[in-house]
């Protein structure tokens, strides 16, 4: 098996789930594949609201994936079927057609970018459509105001979120250090690893080779400082494996060209005169240096060498830490440049689309109230369509419903009668129920508020009240009057003894004559059948007791009639009708002046609400639907 990739490690940063086929590739090929995760992908945490959009968003015209991390959590949110798809890339157009949910998959011809799928003949025109971007948050907006500038309904839906992971800075040193190659997948994983990577190792870093997703990741890594970075032709891990093979292949062959040995060069004959001075004998031992002087002399030039190579490496850790800050500070520049640039056009993307939400904001407010005025004709058309249609049916209910809110008018204010004006406005409401006509909705709405009214008067207990006086009346007859004394004990008639003492004064004895003659004239008798002695004859006795009846029974009219002056009137008249001429001291009288003034003080009718805005509102509905409309008196 050919192990092209043999010797060559590989420094894999895609999310740990996603590693795996890519590492076993590299492996495959003779590589060593490290992991070195920068993010990792985790749903945003709002499962069923997104599936509900999901659901509701079947009716596009088409769903746009981002990536593969996008399709596999919208598998498993929604289980299809899915509307025609998109993809920025081959390796989402293969998750998306991996699913198999009956929908059509639309992929870049080249490249695994936003632009490549915006250059596809199916976006060009777009007026009128509706598109779902499915992605993650904080991702480019390219494809939506691209998209909405051509003229198409977008909406985006972020499923899930990139956490930036860390590592330990010597874990980050040591990868960059023995990796020969970096798989990087986005944008933000090449910012995320030079910002992982410590100054002094950016030298090191910028040494390696890079593989990046599209042209524009290449162009960022290039302002970084990377030489050569490698786009394969998808962001696929097979796409990837052939691109560090045809990378591998090139390096190879320059390698051959660069060591293969060369010929000495061709030069001139030593002339004999060299060569006898070479093959001349050494000279004699009184001529060469000491043994001590040149040990002595190498030493000093080792000890030279050491230190001028130390110099030197001095100098060159130096200038590497120098260029590794110059190279960072400029980066940094760079980034903040970029930064500024894409604040700048955010900026300006915002004011545009503010501009833009405040025209359709106002034009959605005039709709609304045009909107709001049509319906408002359209209900008086119908109002009037039905009337025409049911022959003035209408009409005619309309008007029985006025005679008896005048009649519940009439109830309240001339008689008082709480409980006929209510009947009469449950019937009212009734009829305009079954009339059904929106117009008179807001009569309905009168009613119901006179009725409430009504229904918080106060309202006195009338029917004990009755009862109450219908007792004292009864009870009248049996009150004693003042006109009625208790009878004394008379004994038998006072007569003078025939015999008179015989020493009793002759003045007595004439004023004894005169008592006896003077008590002749008149005579006393026991009334055996009688408790009380009549002071009155019995016909003016029930002259008082009828009056105090007649006063009794007024108060039960004027109760009945809820009266309440006529009421308290002759219940003060017959309560002082009883002190005056029946005995106060009785305990019947007692208890029929305490009844009377208990029921005194009623309030038999409050002051009527005003219930005549009902019948207001309906004569002004009845105007609006007379053919000829005038005013109602």
């Amino acid at each position: 098996m050919n192990r092209a990739l043999r010797g060559l490690r590989v420094l894999v940063t895609r999310p740990a789930h996603q590693a795996d086929g890519l590492c076993q590739r590299l492996e495959a090929e003779g590589a060593e594949a490290a992991r070195l995760p920068l993010f990792a992908i985790e749903p945003t945490g709002e499962a069923a609201l997104h599936a509900q959009r999901l659901a509701e968003a079947q009716a596009c015209d088409g769903w746009i994936f981002t990536s593969t991390n996008a399709v596999r959590i919208a598998a498993e949110l929604h289980a299809g079927p899915w509307p025609t798809s998109y993809a920025v890339g081959a390796a989402t157009a293969s998750a998306l057609e991996a699913l198999q949910r009956g929908q059509v998959v639309i992929a870049p011809e080249a490249g695994s970018s936003s632009e490549a799928l915006l250059d596809r003949p199916e976006l060009a025109s777009v007026t009128g459509r509706r598109l779902l971007i499915v992605t993650g948050e904080d991702g480019r907006d390219l494809l939506q105001t691209t998209l909405e500038a051509r003229g198409a309904a977008v909406e985006t839906l972020p499923l899930y979120r990139r956490r930036a992971v860390e590592h330990e800075m010597e874990r980050v040193i040591a990868e960059v250090e023995l990796a020969d190659a970096v798989v990087l997948t986005s944008g933000e994983a090449l910012d995320r690893l030079w910002a992982l990577t410590p100054p002094v190792s950016h030298a090191s870093l910028l040494g390696r080779t890079l593989v990046v997703p599209s042209t524009r990741v290449q162009d960022k890594a290039r302002e970084l400082g990377f030489a050569a970075p490698l786009v394969p032709e998808t962001v696929s891990d097979e796409a990837i494996v052939r691109r560090l093979l045809s990378w591998r292949e090139a390096e190879s062959k320059a390698n051959t060209m660069t060591d293969t040995p060369t010929p000495p060069p061709a030069g001139p004959t030593p002339s004999p005169s060299l060569t006898a001075e070479r093959a001349a004998p050494p000279p004699p031992a009184s001529q060469r240096p000491s043994r001590a002087g040149a040990v002595i002399a190498w030493f000093l030039v080792l000890v030279l060498a050491g230190a001028l190579g130390y110099g030197g490496w001095l100098f060159w850790d130096l200038r590497q830490n120098q260029l590794s800050l110059a190279q960072a500070h400029e980066h940094a520049l760079r980034t903040l440049s970029r930064q500024a640039t894409e604040l700048e056009s955010t900026t300006e993307q915002l004011s545009t689309r503010q501009s833009d939400l405040a025209r359709v904001l106002q034009r959605e407010s005039t709709d609304v109230a045009g909107l709001q005025g049509r319906i408002e004709n359209s209900e008086k058309l119908m109002g009037r369509i039905s009337d025409e249609l049911q022959g003035g049916r209408t009409r005619f209910a309309m008007a029985s419903v006025e005679q008896l809110l005048l009649l519940a008018n009439d109830r309240l204010l001339l008689e008082h009668d709480i409980k006929s004006a209510l009947v009469a406005l449950q019937l009212a409401d009734e009829r305009l129920g079954q009339i059904n006509d929106p117009r008179l909705f807001r009569v309905r709405e009168a009613i119901a508020e006179e009725r409430t009214r009504l229904q918080a008067l106060p309202r006195p207990d009338l029917t004990s009240a009755s009862l109450t006086l219908s007792s004292l009346i009864d009870r009248a007859e049996n009150l004693p009057l003042r006109a009625r004394v208790a009878p004394k004990q008379f004994g038998g008639s006072t007569r003078r003894s025939a015999i008179e003492s015989p020493d009793q004064h002759w003045t007595q004895r004439i004023w004894s004559a005169v008592r006896e003659a003077v008590s002749s004239l008149f005579l006393v008798r026991r009334d055996d059948n009688s408790a009380t002695l009549r002071l009155l004859p019995a016909e003016d006795e029930a002259v008082l007791v009828h009056v105090l009846i007649l006063k009794l029974e007024s108060a039960r009219v004027a109760l009945l009639r809820g009266n309440t002056a006529s009421f308290r009137e002759s219940t003060r008249s017959a309560a002082d009708w009883l002190r005056r001429y029946f005995r106060a001291e009785d305990p019947g009288v007692i208890a029929a002046l305490a009844e009377i003034e208990r029921l005194q003080p009623l309030e038999l009718s409050a002051p009527p609400p005003d219930i005549t805005g009902s019948l207001t509102l309906l004569r002004q509905a009845l105007d609006q639907s007379s053919p000829q409309s005038g005013s109602r008196e």
